[in-house]
């Protein structure tokens, strides 16, 4: 139960996941009632008051105070109470109260004991913790020289488990000086129409990769520049690893061009492509494909609220 205190996400999510926690089906210790009573009620002034009158208070006890301590702003009171008395705490919930005594530490002007104790538990913390310890240590030194700025944050993308964790780390890796060709492409991948991933590989030396030109084609098409969607994806061979989604948004940028043969033409071998591999028949898979002819033919608009058209997202 007492890990449940320190087991959340840490400092700016909402507080009523927290609470949350109180309301599972462990019932509060007796020596600690009042003071879980008076937690669950926000009554902090008596709180306080019951904290500090109590002779013999339990790692429970001490684990809501500095909780509630937190919760109110008071992270100078909340990190005395679990420098003073984490070590009680089990082992399994150690982990947590050193996260939330590192957000104290950051909180209240004190960055070289957060930074120590962050690289200790980055080393041993659990799993779920590891963003955010990452995360912390890139707080603390975003301002520092690029190269201790790029480690920081290499640590934050490789503690990433979520698609807006990884956008997060690379959006701001790409900013940085040096060769960001990698960060740029896997970001584009991820969040195709970012406009600083676009730019670092649009300084990239000519004649591009197929990769950039994918990556450019189709945030180019994204930004409704069509014309040079269509010069980008041009020459992607329709067999090549990134031929389908080339082609995808090569054909949809010449529809919007008002080449319309040339974007049946190449819907046509799209189609054909996907029953070769799917074993579908390629007049089944174009009736899938082919724009109506009402429409505009933006994937990004009406294509994704049509029943015969393109599906939402590229082959």
């Amino acid at each position: 139960m007492l890990k449940n205190f320190f087991a959340m996400k840490v400092c700016r999510l909402a507080c009523v996941a927290l609470l949350a926690l109180f309301c599972g089906n462990h019932g509060a210790e007796a020596a600690d009632a009042s003071l879980y009573d008076l937690f669950w009620r926000r009554a902090w002034a008596a709180m306080d008051k019951a904290y500090d009158s109590k002779r013999d208070v339990s790692p429970r006890g001490h684990a809501l105070m500095a909780n509630a301590l937190r919760l109110r702003g008071k992270w100078t009171d909340a990190v005395a109470v679990l420098e003073a008395y984490s070590t009680s705490f089990p082992r399994s919930v150690r982990p947590y109260a050193d996260m939330t005594l590192l957000l104290g530490y950051e909180k209240t002007g004190r960055p070289e004991e957060a930074l120590a104790l962050s690289e200790r538990l980055w080393k041993s913390c659990p799993k779920d913790l590891r963003y955010y310890v990452a995360l912390a240590q890139y707080r603390l030194r975003k301002d520092e020289e690029p190269r201790v700025v790029q480690t920081a944050l290499e640590r934050v993308l490789q503690a990433a488990d979520t698609k807006e964790r990884r956008i997060y780390a690379l959006s701001r890796l790409v900013r940085l000086p040096g060769d960001r060709t990698t960060q740029a492409l896997s970001l584009l991948k991820l969040q195709a129409g970012n406009k600083a991933a676009a730019k670092v590989l649009l300084l990239h030396k000519k004649p591009w990769p197929q990769s950039i030109r994918v990556a450019l084609g189709v945030y180019a098409h994204l930004t409704k520049d069509d014309k040079a969607a269509v010069e980008r994806l041009a020459s992607v061979p329709i067999t090549s690893s990134e031929g389908r989604r080339a082609a995808y948004y090569h054909a949809w940028s010449l529809h919007r061009l008002k080449r319309r043969a040339e974007a049946l033409a190449l819907w046509g071998s799209l189609a054909l492509a996907l029953a070769l591999t799917h074993g579908t028949s390629p007049g089944t898979t174009a009736a899938c494909w082919l724009p109506h002819p009402t429409l505009e033919g933006d994937p990004n608009s009406e294509i994704q609220k049509g029943t015969r058209l393109p599906p939402k997202r590229p082959p």
